[in-house]
């Protein structure tokens, strides 16, 4: 698979189970993504700028799921009667949308969120 055009690199799902990749900002990030249960047999990641868009007879232009830096910046915007304009230029993750919701409408922080909220929105 790591011939063919398009192909950045190909992993056995064993290896990723196993642990045994090298400690590399795209392996790691192969890892976050992984899932046993619905990545199958051989992780593919493609080139920057490659992906297959016939999702289920569904034509896509983008997934925002690719581990390329270009595909992973999706803006996150809060609207609310008492919040100000900002912008954040730090690196937040999505993870932290759910803590700062939380935090915001004064509700306990959900069980599964592992996040931090996010204090340029709350202040």
């Amino acid at each position: 698979m790591k011939k063919e055009k398009g192909i950045a690199d190909a992993i056995a799902s064993v290896d990723l189970l196993e642990g045994n990749v090298s400690n590399t900002p795209l392996n790691n990030s192969v890892l976050r993504n992984y899932n046993p249960r619905r990545s199958g047999e051989i992780y593919l990641v493609f080139e920057p700028f490659w992906f297959i868009n016939d999702f289920d007879m569904l034509t896509v232009a983008t997934t925002h799921g690719s581990l390329w830096k270009y595909d992973q910046h999706v803006p996150v915007i809060f609207i609310g009667s008492s919040l100000e304009a900002n912008r954040i230029y730090r690196r937040i993750e999505i993870v932290d949308i759910a803590p700062t919701l939380s935090h915001y409408l004064g509700i306990k922080i959900p069980s599964g969120a592992y996040g931090a909220a996010l204090k340029e929105v709350l202040e």
